[in-house]
C-alpha cells in the first residue's frame, strides 16, 4: 500500500513538474534603440490610434515606428503641457483623449485638436492644489477619472472637469491600484507610498457612497517601500517592493515575501504575463517570471542572455491590447517583447552543422517520411525517427561538377542525377557516371510512372536507361515559329498528362505514346516556368513562374494569382506547395509567403520569424506524407508543419499624419489625422499627405498602398512615412483618398479614407451660366431692337406719306414682338423654371435656352440682312431666301429641295415689299420646324404672266385645316401679310399627309409696294 502511494505521488510530481516546465513562456525580444536618444524613458503607453507614447524628464514623445513627435512640459500657455515631471502612466478615455498628471496639474491631450488642456482641483478650504498630482484610473462607463492631488483622492467628471468629489481620507500613497465589483464600479483602491514610506493603504466602498480606510505597515518585512500593486482576484494582491515580491491576502490579512535571491535589490514593478505567471522587473537584475502556483521564480532574463534585454535595470513594464509587452530602460531604449512567439519554423541541420550540406539544390521523396537532399557537395539521405530527423550517412556521396543539377528516384530506389554535362546513377552505395554530354546542357531528370527515365536538355528531350543509352523523343508537332527548342522542366500529372516547359516560357500539354511525345496544346505563358506541384486530392497543378503563381489544369487553362499584389506579383516564384488546409506556401529568392485560398489572405515570413535564409533554391521543395513541408535554401534545410506556424498578434493601423494644400501645411481646427472631410476652394488643386503605418512587429518593413478615387482609381504602393502628392486635380468634383497599411507579415489595416471636395469655379456654376445666358439674350434683344429701330426710322423718312409711315412702323413692331419678343419671353420662362429644379436636371433646360437663343440669333441675322443689304430686285431677295433656307434646314437636319428658275424677271422692289415678303416666308418655314415633324421640304418659285408663285411643301404630320380655321394665329398672320402684298395664299393640309402653302403675288406696278418692272 505504501509503495503504491509512493509511486502515485512520484508520478503526480513528475506530471506537475513537466506541466510547469511546459508552461514556461518563450520570449521574442526586439530592442528598439531609437528610444535611447530620449532624455529619460519612464512610462509607456500605446493608444487606440496605434501610437506609442513615452514620458521623459522633459515631456511626452509620440512614436509611430519611424520617428518621434515631441510635446515638451513646463509651458503653462494654452495648448501645451502644464507642469513638469510626468507622474505615472497615461490613460485613454472613450473619446480618444489621453489623461496624465504632471507634478502640478492634470493634463488632457485633445486628439481632435492635437493640443493640451490642464486642470487643478481644490482642497477642502477651496484653494487650488498646486502639487503632487497622479492620475491612476479612468472609468469609461461613467466618464469618471480617479486621481491623487496633494494628499487626497478625487473622482472627476470627464465631461465637466470642474465637477468632482473626494474621498473623506488623506493618503500618503504615490502609486495606486484599483478593483471593480460585479456591477463594474470601482469598489477598492490600493495606495502605495513608493519611496516615501512603508506599507500600503486600502480604501473600500460599500456601493452606497460610503468608504472605509485600512492601513497595513507590513512591519514583518522591515517596512518595505511598496512601488506597485498587482491584483489577482478578490482576495490576493501582489506588491512589488525594495524587499522583494509580497503576496497579501485581503481576507486573512496574511502576507508573504518572495525573493529571487539573497542579493536581490528589490522588485520595481510587474504585471500578469499569463495565468499564474507574473513578469517582474528587478532593479540592476533584469526581468523575472514568478509562478504564483509554485510560489517560485522560474525564469530570469538578463542583458547577457541569448534572448537578451537592453539593460539589467528596466524602468517600466507595460502591456498593450495585443498582449505585446513594452519595457523601458533609462538611457538605453525600449524592448518590445512577444510572449510564446515561436513561429514553428525549424532548421536542419542545426546552425553548427549547416555548412556540412551547403546550398540545397534538389529534394526528392524517400520512404517513411525520409528524403534525399542534393547539394553541390553530393547526396544527403535524411531519415526520421521519434527523436527527429538525422543524417543516414555522416558523409555525402560526393559527385563532381554539381553547381547545378537535379535528381530523381525510380521504382528500384535508385537515384538518377543530372549535372550540367553528365548523368549519374546511384544505387545507395556507389555512384557511377552513365553518360557524358559535351554538346548540350542538361537541365532536369524525371522518372515517369511507367518506369522510364527522361532528361531535358538545351537541344532535345531524351529517354535514358541504366546502361547509359539515350534516344531522342520525337515530337508529334512542329513548334510554331521556333527553329530550335530548349527543353527545361518535365512534370507528370496523376492522370498521365505530361507538362513540359519548352524554351523556358512555353508550356506543352502532351502525352507519351509509342515512344513519342504527342502535343495536345502549346501555350505561351509569357514567363519562365520554374516548378510544378500537384495537389493529389484535387488534381490542381501549381506553377512557380517569373510572373508569379500560376494555376493550370490538364486541359492547359492557365490562371495567374496575386499578380496585382505589392511584391509577390513582381517576384520570381520558385515553388508553390499546397498544404492540407487550402494554403499555398510560396518560395522565391527573396522570402517565403503563405496564401489562404479561402480567405484570399497573404502572409510573408522573414528571417526574423525563424527562417534560416530568405533565399530559397529553385528546385528544392517537398511535402512529406505527414504534412511536413521541406524547403531548400542557400543556408540549409527549412522544415515545418503548416498548422504550427503562428504569427505574433498585432494591430495594423494607418494614419494620415500631415497634409499640405498648395504646398502649404494644413492647419485646421482638427488635426489631419482626425479629419474625415476636406472642403477646398476651386484653386486648391495640389495636395500632399504624409502616410504612416502603425505596427511594431518589424516596423521597418511596413508598407502601404493608396489611391485618390475619382482622380486616379489605380492603387499605388508607398513606403512607410512616404509623402504622396497629387497635382492639377480637376475642380468641381468629389474625391476620396483611400489608404491601406500592411505590416511585415502582409496583414492589412482597415481602410483609411478622407473625403475631399474641391469647389466648382464660379464661372462653371449653374447660376453663373444662367446669368450669362439671360444677359446674352437680353443683350442680343437690345442690340437688335436698337438697330432695327434705327433702320425703321431710316425707312420711315423715305416714305411719301404719313399714313404709310405709321402703318409700316406698326407692322414692324408687331413682327418684332411676334418673333424676337416671343423667343425671349420663352427664354426667360425656361430660365425661371430652371432655378426651381435640381442641378442634375438643369442641363436639359439650359439646352433648350441655348437652342432658342441660337434660333433667335439666326432669325435676327436674317432680318438684319434683309434690312441692311441694299436689295432692290426680286433676284437679290430670292438669293437671300435661298441662303436662309439652307442654313435653317441644315441646322435642324431636314432635307430641303429648292426649285428656283434659272432666269428671273427683272423687277425692282422697295423696303416694305421685301420686309413683308421675308416675314411671310420665315413664318412658313418656322411652322414646319416647330409643328410639322417633317423630314423632307420642297421649296419652289416660278413666274406666270406677271405673277410670282411661291410654294412650300413638307411631308410632315399635317393638320385638319377645318379645325384650325379661325384658331391659328400663325395662319391668320400669313393671310394678313398676303393681303398686304395684294396677293392670295392657298393652304392645303391633311392629317399624316403633309402640308403645302402657295402664295401668288401679282407683279404689276403698285403704288404702295413700289414694284416696278425693269425693261
Amino acid at each position: 500500500m505504501f509503495l503504491r502511494q509512493l509511486i502515485f505521488f512520484t508520478l503526480c510530481s513528475l506530471v506537475f513538474s513537466l506541466t510547469g516546465y511546459n508552461q514556461n513562456p518563450y520570449f521574442h525580444i526586439q530592442s528598439l534603440t531609437e528610444f535611447k536618444d530620449l532624455e529619460r524613458n519612464d512610462f509607456l503607453f500605446k493608444d487606440r490610434e496605434g501610437y506609442v507614447w513615452v514620458s521623459t524628464m522633459s515631456g511626452l514623445d509620440r512614436y509611430n515606428g519611424l520617428d518621434f513627435h515631441s510635446y515638451p512640459t513646463g509651458k503653462a500657455t494654452l495648448g501645451n503641457i502644464k507642469g513638469e515631471y510626468i507622474q505615472g502612466n497615461l490613460i485613454e478615455d472613450q473619446y480618444g483623449d489621453i489623461w496624465f498628471a504632471t507634478y502640478e496639474a492634470i493634463n488632457r491631450y485633445n486628439r481632435l485638436s492635437d493640443d493640451f488642456s490642464a486642470f487643478q482641483v481644490c482642497n477642502t478650504a477651496g484653494d487650488n492644489i498646486k502639487q503632487q498630482y497622479h492620475v491612476f484610473h479612468i472609468d469609461n462607463e461613467t466618464d469618471e477619472i480617479w486621481l491623487l492631488a496633494g494628499e487626497e483622492i478625487f473622482c472627476l467628471d470627464l465631461r465637466q472637469p470642474s465637477q468632482y468629489c473626494r474621498l473623506p481620507y488623506t493618503t500618503g500613497g504615490r502609486r495606486f491600484s484599483y478593483k471593480r465589483n460585479a456591477t463594474n464600479n470601482t469598489c477598492a483602491i490600493y495606495a502605495f507610498p513608493w519611496a516615501s514610506g512603508p506599507g500600503f493603504e486600502l480604501f473600500t466602498s460599500d456601493g452606497k457612497g460610503n468608504w472605509s480606510h485600512y492601513i497595513d505597515s507590513l512591519d514583518t518585512f522591515g517596512k518595505p517601500q511598496i512601488t506597485q500593486g498587482i491584483i489577482e482576484n478578490d482576495s490576493i494582491i501582489w506588491m512589488t517592493s525594495r524587499k522583494g515580491l509580497i503576496r497579501f491576502n485581503q481576507k486573512t490579512k496574511y502576507s508573504s515575501l518572495f525573493k529571487a535571491d539573497e542579493d536581490s535589490t528589490g522588485i520595481a514593478n510587474g504585471l500578469f504575463l499569463q495565468e499564474n505567471q507574473l513578469l517582474l522587473s528587478a532593479k540592476e537584475n533584469g526581468l523575472f517570471i514568478f509562478d504564483t502556483q509554485k510560489d517560485s521564480f522560474i525564469t530570469h532574463i538578463q542583458k547577457n542572455d541569448i534572448n537578451k534585454i537592453l539593460s539589467n535595470s528596466p524602468s517600466e513594464i507595460y502591456q498593450d491590447e495585443e498582449q505585446q509587452i513594452w519595457i523601458s530602460h533609462d538611457g538605453y531604449g525600449v524592448d518590445k517583447m512577444s510572449i510564446n512567439h515561436k513561429t514553428g519554423f525549424k532548421v536542419f541541420p542545426n546552425d553548427k552543422n549547416v555548412q556540412v550540406m551547403g546550398e540545397i539544390k534538389h529534394i526528392i521523396t524517400g520512404k517513411n517520411n525520409s528524403f534525399i537532399a542534393l547539394t553541390q557537395k553530393g547526396l544527403f539521405p535524411v531519415c526520421k525517427e521519434e527523436q527527429g530527423y538525422y543524417f543516414k550517412n555522416k558523409k555525402a556521396n560526393t559527385i563532381k561538377n554539381l553547381e547545378t543539377g537535379s535528381c530523381e528516384q525510380d521504382k528500384q530506389e535508385r537515384i538518377w542525377l543530372a549535372s550540367p554535362d553528365a548523368v549519374y546513377l546511384h544505387n545507395g552505395i556507389t555512384t557511377r557516371k552513365l553518360k557524358q554530354f559535351d554538346d548540350r546542357q542538361l537541365y532536369f531528370m524525371y522518372n515517369l510512372s511507367s518506369g522510364k527515365n527522361f532528361i531535358t536538355s538545351s537541344t532535345a528531350f531524351m529517354e535514358i536507361n541504366a546502361a547509359g543509352q539515350t534516344s531522342q523523343v520525337k515530337n508529334s508537332a512542329t513548334l510554331p515559329d521556333k527553329t530550335e527548342a530548349s527543353y527545361h522542366r518535365l512534370f507528370e500529372h496523376s492522370t498521365g498528362k505530361i507538362m513540359l516547359s519548352i524554351n523556358a516560357n512555353l508550356l506543352a500539354v502532351c502525352s507519351y505514346e509509342a515512344d513519342s511525345l504527342k502535343f495536345e496544346k502549346l501555350l505561351d505563358i509569357g514567363a519562365d516556368i520554374f516548378s510544378f506541384y500537384e495537389n493529389k486530392a484535387t488534381g490542381t497543378i501549381w506553377m512557380g513562374t517569373s510572373k508569379g503563381v500560376a494555376q493550370v489544369d490538364t486541359a492547359g487553362t492557365v490562371n495567374f494569382l496575386l499578380q496585382e499584389d505589392w511584391e509577390i506579383g513582381a517576384t520570381n516564384i520558385y515553388a508553390v506547395i499546397e498544404d492540407n488546409n487550402n494554403r499555398l506556401w510560396i518560395t522565391s529568392g527573396n522570402g517565403l509567403w503563405s496564401y489562404n485560398l479561402n480567405e484570399k489572405k497573404l502572409n510573408r515570413y522573414r528571417k526574423e520569424d525563424g527562417l534560416c535564409s530568405e533565399s530559397f533554391s529553385m528546385d528544392a521543395y517537398l511535402k512529406n506524407d505527414d504534412g511536413t513541408i521541406w524547403l531548400g535554401t542557400n543556408n540549409g534545410l527549412l522544415y515545418f508543419y503548416p498548422d504550427s506556424i503562428k504569427l505574433p498578434p498585432s494591430k495594423t493601423i494607418v494614419q494620415i499624419e500631415k497634409a499640405w494644400i498648395n504646398d502649404g501645411l494644413y492647419e485646421g481646427e482638427r488635426s489631419i489625422a482626425q479629419t474625415r472631410k476636406l472642403d477646398l476652394a476651386y484653386n486648391q488643386t495640389t495636395l500632399a499627405f504624409k502616410l504612416n503605418v502603425l505596427d511594431y512587429i518589424y516596423p521597418t518593413y511596413n508598407k502601404l498602398r493608396y489611391r485618390l478615387k475619382g482622380y486616379d482609381d489605380k492603387w499605388k504602393m508607398a513606403t512607410n512615412g512616404q509623402i504622396i502628392k497629387f497635382t492639377k486635380i480637376p475642380a468641381g468634383k468629389h474625391y476620396k483618398l483611400e489608404v491601406i497599411g500592411m505590416n511585415a507579415h502582409y496583414r492589412e489595416s482597415p481602410l483609411k479614407t478622407l473625403d475631399i471636395k474641391i469647389a466648382t469655379p464660379f464661372w462653371q456654376t449653374w447660376w453663373f451660366l444662367l446669368l450669362v445666358t439671360v444677359s446674352g439674350g437680353l443683350t442680343v434683344w437690345g442690340i437688335t431692337r436698337g438697330y432695327m429701330n434705327r433702320k425703321l426710322r431710316e425707312q420711315l423718312i423715305i416714305l411719301d406719306r404719313k399714313k404709310a409711315l405709321e402703318e409700316q412702323r406698326k407692322a414692324l413692331a408687331d413682327d418684332l414682338h411676334d418673333n424676337v419678343g416671343n423667343d425671349l419671353s420663352e427664354i426667360l420662362h425656361i430660365s425661371d423654371l430652371a432655378t426651381l429644379k435640381e442641378p442634375n436636371e438643369m442641363k436639359k433646360e439650359f439646352e433648350k435656352i441655348a437652342e432658342l437663343t441660337t434660333d433667335s440669333i439666326m432669325n435676327m441675322r436674317f432680318m438684319i440682312n434683309i434690312l441692311e443689304t441694299e436689295i432692290d430686285t426680286i433676284t437679290g431677295l430670292l438669293r437671300i431666301l435661298r441662303e436662309y433656307s439652307n442654313r435653317l434646314f441644315t441646322r435642324h437636319e431636314l432635307n430641303c429641295k429648292i426649285n428656283f428658275p434659272e432666269e428671273i424677271p427683272g423687277y425692282k422692289i422697295e423696303g416694305r415689299f421685301k420686309w413683308t415678303f421675308s416675314l411671310f416666308f420665315k413664318e412658313c418655314l418656322g411652322n414646319i420646324i416647330k409643328h410639322a415633324q417633317a423630314s423632307q421640304v420642297e421649296l419652289s418659285v416660278y413666274f406666270e404672266q406677271d405673277t410670282m408663285c411661291i410654294e412650300v411643301k413638307d411631308n410632315g404630320i399635317g393638320f385638319d385645316i377645318t379645325e384650325q380655321s379661325g384658331k391659328g394665329k400663325g395662319l391668320f398672320t400669313m393671310k394678313k401679310r398676303a393681303e398686304f402684298l395684294e396677293g392670295t395664299v392657298q393652304i392645303n393640309a391633311m392629317l399624316d399627309r403633309g402640308t403645302s402653302v402657295c402664295l401668288n403675288i401679282p407683279l404689276t406696278d403698285k403704288k404702295i409696294l413700289h414694284i416696278t418692272k425693269v425693261t
